[in-house]
């Protein structure tokens, strides 16, 4: 066997390392200047867009505050009309009190001041006073000549009037008060020096510099540059000019020399560059060189091998010794990673079955396996108290749909690794295996449990690990204590009778047997009636349903039930309000079959808690009614439909109400009436006044103690045997045994 490898990696390294390291040196030192061009322009002009848009923001916000002020002040408005005689002192300290709320309002102004044209009285925060001796006299009388500038005049000097040896220069807005008539003048001062300290709170730095020219050229602000008498370089300077001031700021760089520098050197490193590329190559070769003894070495075992083995290999005479060595360890990686799966997989497949025998009491027949399993997990046999707990995570299809297969495998792999970290640190011992895809089987056992205590404290900590680390909730179920491996079936059958009640009971919790063992189960039957009156009442469209269904919320709520009971309570809920909105209008019955029903068939898969479920339907239902009313409201018939509801309300009792007595009331055709009684309700008018007087009775009979023939006529029946057949009819018994039973 020929050393095929060691000239073919020479060979194959030295031309690729020099070719690509030359070219590669080469593109980068050529590329590097210019893209430092590049790159410092590029920052430049976006530092001089940024100031320049900071600078516009400002005096634009100054602008408008002042417009808005004109605009919506009726102070500002009687300004211009009054003079001294007129002009109370009361109002004179609110012209003044809002001059200084204009300084006070933006750290950008300086000073503000009102002139009245109509005397040339002049107001400012401090004082008011003459035009003639005011200070800045001469500025009022040029815009007075040459006319209101449109936003911000340019650099201007300013002087105070009791400050004769000190003035500065501002920039000023100039607006006519009130707005829409030029009776006085507001004048608005910024300090130059207001903004240049603005400007360097924004671009103070040594590696640029800043200039800021007005319309007129003159200099606003310059930040490494000598007043304006040095030009900024050109070559990667920036430039911005406002489209609101029309001011124009440029951004260059210092030390430009420095730059010019850094790019000559990048032309010296390329030469240098070429050397050490020389000097790799060499260093390759005796890299190479060296490195290839182990190399050797096993290359003639594997020559000395297949000299023994050559009748099994004849098929590998032509290969090179890099073949040879990939040959033996491909077969040595696979049938060791293949063996290595196997057992692997075995070993978790017996531990898992071992687990479910002893869960379901079918381990006697592998006993002494069991006990060897159960000692290789850390437990003991004799003198330990055990406890069966299921953790079950809770909204499982979210859980499904939420998460990928492989993440589900992650996170079930995290909590069960969370739950042994935890039992470690607390010196308890357990054994941990999935039951089902959903639920995971622990039996926790310590020297030091002697109470259910101490498996609940344990529980918590786990539960509050998973509420600040991860996206779900578990509820743990569990058993009763035993203390050998016999008793463990019912531990956990009663770890599995404690997690029928979560919907019940809530999510994210810990529901130990003891939580239900001596409590009462709930009664879903007398609750039956209260079902078919939401439902019939939900239809009607009374807002009675509402209490009705809190009424049911709090007795599934507050009351023991497994979930399979308040699963099929809720079921009976939804068939009930599906049997009463197929009997409304088809436009009605569409809009819940489509966006409504599916919703809540949905709600009820969904594996949440009975608190969450019936929230979500009580919103849903809410939502429902607000669009059908709102679709009710948009008929023409609507209020007049509500108005015979209402006068059906008041007007009950009276044996004389019919159809044809509403049809005299609001003079409306009785048979037209009849049409859209049972398109707004869904059933005959007839029989909608014969359920509002039995609800009615009904109420009479718990409430008071008058005799049936009395109820009768406060209902609207003078003749009590034909109320007591409505009432059977409607209610299933008399009203004597109505109000006997509920009694």
């Amino acid at each position: 066997m020929k050393n095929k490898w060691l000239y073919r990696q020479m060979i194959s390294f030295l031309p690729v390392f020099f070719v690509f390291t030359v070219v590669i040196s080469l593109l980068f030192y050529l590329s590097v200047g210019e893209l430092t061009q590049r790159a410092i322009s590029n920052a430049n002009a976006a530092l001089a867009s940024y100031i320049m848009k900071m600078v516009d923001s400002n005096l634009q916000d100054v602008e408008g505050m002042i417009a808005k002020e004109l605009i919506t002040n009726p102070l500002l408005k009687y300004f211009g009309t009054a003079s001294d005689s007129n002009f109370p002192d009361l109002y004179s300290k609110e012209i003044v009190n809002k001059l200084t709320e204009f300084t006070e309002a933006s750290p950008f102004i300086d000073t503000a001041y009102l002139i009245r044209n109509k005397d040339g009285t002049v107001f400012t925060p401090g004082y008011k006073i003459p035009l003639d001796r005011f200070g800045d006299k001469d500025f009022i009388t040029s815009v007075r000549q040459n006319g209101l500038p449109v936003h911000w005049t340019n650099l201007r000097s300013y002087k105070d009037t009791y400050q004769n040896d000190s003035s500065y220069n501002v920039i000023s807005l100039v607006k006519p008060v009130p707005f829409d008539n030029s009776q006085g003048i507001l004048v608005i001062n910024i300090r130059v020096s207001t903004i240049a300290k603005f400007l360097n709170g924004l671009t103070k730095t040594e590696f640029s510099k800043v200039e800021l020219m007005s319309q007129e050229g003159q200099s606003i602000y310059g930040q490494g540059v000598d007043n304006g008498k040095e030009r900024l370089s050109t070559s990667y300077s920036a430039e911005e000019v406002s489209n609101y001031t029309q001011w124009k700021i440029s951004v260059g760089t210092a030390n430009e020399e420095m730059l010019d520098t850094a790019i000559v050197f990048t032309y010296v490193s390329i030469a240098a560059g070429i050397v050490l590329t020389i000097l790799g190559m060499g260093w390759i070769v005796y890299v190479v060189r060296r490195n290839y003894a182990p190399i050797q070495s096993i290359n003639d075992k594997i020559n000395a091998y297949l000299l023994h083995k050559r009748m099994q290999h004849q098929g590998d005479r032509g290969k090179d010794e890099l073949q040879f060595l990939e040959t033996a360890l491909d077969r040595i990686i696979d049938q060791s990673l293949l063996f290595e799966k196997q057992h692997e997989e075995s070993m978790i497949l017996r531990r898992q079955h071992q687990f479910r025998q002893l869960m379901n009491g079918d381990s006697q027949s592998d006993l002494e396996e069991l006990k060897e399993e159960w000692q290789r997990q850390g437990l003991q046999l004799d003198n330990v108290s055990l406890f069966v707990s299921i953790f079950e995570i809770d909204k499982q299809q979210e859980f499904i749909s939420k998460y990928s297969q492989r993440d589900q495998a992650l996170l079930k792999y995290l909590l069960q690794n969370v739950i042994k970290e935890i039992s470690a640190e607390a010196g308890i011992c357990q054994w941990s295996e999935w039951l089902d895809p959903m639920q995971l089987g622990i039996i926790f056992q310590g020297a030091d449990m002697e109470s259910q205590e101490q498996v609940v404290r344990l529980c918590e900590r786990n539960i509050e690990w998973l509420k600040h680390n991860v996206a779900f909730t578990v509820t743990i179920g569990i058993g009763s204590s035993c203390e050998q491996m016999d008793e463990i079936p019912q531990s956990y059958a009663d770890a599995q009778e404690s997690l029928k009640y979560k919907s019940s009971m809530g999510h994210d919790r810990i529901i130990g047997i003891w939580d239900i063992a001596g409590r009462k189960q709930g009664k879903i039957l007398p609750y039956l009636n209260t079902v078919r009156t939401i439902s019939q009442l939900y239809r009607l469209d009374d807002p009675s349903w509402h209490s009705q269904f809190e009424q049911l919320r709090m007795h599934l709520t507050t009351n023991l039930f497994t979930s399979d009971h308040i699963k099929n309570m809720l079921e009976y809920v939804i068939y009930h309000l599906n049997e009463e909105i197929n009997q409304l209008s088809s436009d009605i019955r569409e809009y819940w079959n489509k966006e409504v029903a599916p919703k809540l068939e949905l709600m009820l898969s969904s594996n949440h808690s009975a608190q969450e479920i019936l929230s979500r339907m009580y919103q849903g239902l809410t939502d429902f009614e607000q669009a059908i009313r709102a679709l009710k409201e948009r008929k023409n018939n609507h209020k007049l439909i509500r108005g015979l509801q209402t006068y059906i309300e008041q007007n009950y009792g009276n044996p004389d109400l019919s159809l044809m007595l509403l049809s005299e009331t609001v003079q409306v055709n009785a048979k037209y009436l009849s049409l859209l009684f049972k398109e707004e309700f869904g059933e005959k008018f007839i029989d909608y006044v014969t359920k509002v007087r039995v609800e009615k009775a009904k109420s009479l009979l718990l409430e008071t103690m008058d005799p049936v023939q009395d109820i009768a006529v406060k209902v609207g029946y003078t003749h009590s045997i034909s109320f007591i057949r409505v009432f059977k009819k409607y209610v299933g018994q008399t009203p004597g045994d109505y109000r006997k039973n509920k009694a």
